[in-house]
C-alpha cells in the first residue's frame, strides 16, 4: 500500500490540483487534526468504564496519520 502523503511529497502541483492547498497547508491541516483527534481521545477516555485493564488488548496496526488516509 502506498502512502498517499509520501505521494502528494513528490507531486506538490497534483495534490495542489486535487486538494487545493500547498503542502505546507496540508501539513499543518494534519498536525491540527491529529491535535484535535488527540484530545476527542482524552475526553472520551476519561468517560470510559473499563472492563479490562488499560493497554490490555490488540495492538494498532497503523499509524494515526495513516489511518485519516485509510
Amino acid at each position: 500500500m502506498v502512502n498517499p502523503l509520501e505521494h502528494i511529497r513528490k507531486h506538490p502541483k497534483l495534490a495542489k490540483q486535487l486538494i487545493g492547498l500547498t503542502l505546507p497547508q496540508l501539513e499543518q491541516l494534519i498536525k491540527q487534526a491529529i491535535a484535535s483527534n488527540e484530545q476527542r481521545k482524552k475526553e472520551v477516555e476519561k468517560d470510559k468504564i473499563r472492563v479490562n485493564k488499560k493497554g490490555a488488548g490488540r495492538t494498532k496496526n497503523l499509524s494515526c496519520r495513516q489511518q485519516k488516509f485509510v
